[in-house]
């Protein structure tokens, strides 16, 4: 599944890469300054929270996509918006793209646990 989102802000970022018995933690946005994307395209296997779209299109080819100048393979199911809120997002995400990602306060460090 294909996502593009543009422009996105988010409170708080926690992402975790299993490697196999430890996990790479990756965090930022706990401070007053937010995370903040732009143009970002996530290539997701799952995703979960409360959401709300601007102009959606549900169901293209990835391969027709047009918002931010961004294509996947045709054939592959996507989605497209102008933008999107999502609250409690969770997300298993194989690729994350952005034109601008602004992560103020990362923190990038290894765990025995995820997010």
């Amino acid at each position: 599944m294909r996502r593009r989102r543009s422009p996105g802000r988010t409170w708080q970022l926690c992402q975790s890469v299993d490697l196999g018995g430890t996990n790479l933690l990756i965090t930022a946005g706990s401070g007053a300054e937010k995370v903040t994307a732009s143009d970002l395209t996530t290539d997701s296997t799952e995703l979960s929270g409360d959401a709300a779209f601007s102009n959606i299109e549900i169901g293209n080819d990835a391969g027709t996509l047009t918002k931010g100048g961004v294509q996947g393979p045709k054939g592959v199911f996507s989605q497209q918006a102008d933008t999107v809120r999502i609250a409690n997002l969770r997300q298993t995400n194989y690729a994350t793209t952005a034109g601008v990602f602004k992560l103020p306060g990362l923190k990038l460090r290894f765990s025995d646990s995820g997010c």
